[in-house]
């Protein structure tokens, strides 16, 4: 939900009518296909309907999902979708779920939907998320320093419109309040979105004594200057546990690790999180960290 497949659905029917004009082409949504489906029925209007979707080169179907438990609407449906197939013409269809997941009465209708390409949308990364959040501000007519957009794209890494409806909020905040769009504002005011509470008496102290003892370092090195490899990666670590498992504030979490600040918070859970999945020692080492804090 909320990843843009609505947006790429209309991209194909726009790119379509601007390369190959002469091909006609229905974009539906399936809220919409059942409304028309049962008007055409009471109107005796079918075959009207029916030609509309029946005789498209190209048929877009949005929202999928919600044809699922509609009997005769989904009837309908499986038979107009064969007759557009076996007519050799392009069916796009998107929906919130794979074709396994629908709850469809038929088989055979999740047969046909299976039998095509099945392209699943991934959430945006944190470079994307900041360009979203960028073009959001200057449509609003704001100006968003790059550490707020920063702080915002990862603190909601899973849905676009979340994503934007959090910056409106800080934006808003900003106006009323006469405060100026800081990292401190944003914390404060998208605190909802965190979605994560600290673990019964786990808390960023205990974060950082548990690193410490699995890579066997100083708590006062870990709080000093110090960059080497030795120091930084537990360090690296330890703050990436404390943003995942504690609610404690970015600023906070800083602020005991030698008065750092958000952003060097940030860019350390970053670093973490991009190197676990190829860095099988790392993620070993997070996980025994996190065993051990669990007790």
């Amino acid at each position: 939900v909320g990843v843009g497949k609505t947006h790429l659905l209309q991209a194909v029917g726009h790119e379509v009518a601007r390369v190959c004009p002469s091909l006609t082409v229905a974009y539906v949504t399936a809220d919409a296909f059942t409304y028309e489906f049962v008007t055409a029925l009471r109107e005796r209007r079918i075959e009207a309907f029916r030609k509309r979707y029946r005789t498209a080169d190209v048929w877009l179907v949005d929202d999928l999902q919600f044809i699922a438990q509609k009997e005769n609407t989904e009837e309908e449906f499986f038979h107009t979708f064969t007759a557009v197939q076996e007519a050799g013409r392009q069916i796009v269809c998107c929906c919130d779920r794979y074709p396994r997941d629908l709850h469809l009465l038929q088989d055979r209708l999740r047969s046909r939907l299976e039998s095509g390409l099945i392209v699943e949308l991934g959430v945006p990364d944190l470079e994307t998320r900041v360009k979203i959040l960028r073009q959001k501000a200057e449509g609003e007519g704001v100006r968003v320093d790059e550490d707020v957009l920063l702080f915002v794209a990862n603190l909601i890494e899973s849905n676009v419109r979340t994503l934007e409806g959090a910056l409106i909020k800080l934006i808003a905040c900003s106006s009323l309040t006469r405060r100026p769009l800081t990292c401190a504002l944003a914390e404060e005011t998208l605190g909802s979105y965190f979605g994560k509470r600290s673990a019964p008496g786990v808390t960023v102290e205990t974060i950082l004594r548990a690193t410490c003892d699995f890579y066997r370092v100083d708590a006062k090195a870990m709080k000093s200057k110090r960059r080497d490899k030795g120091i930084a990666l537990p360090r690296q670590v330890a703050m990436y546990l404390s943003r995942q498992i504690t609610d404690t504030p970015l600023a906070g979490i800083g602020e005991r690790f030698g008065g750092r600040d958000h952003s060097t918070v940030i860019a350390a859970c970053n670093k973490i999180k991009s190197s676990l999945a190829g860095d099988n020692e790392l993620r070993a080492a997070v996980e025994e960290i996190s065993r051990r804090l669990s007790g």
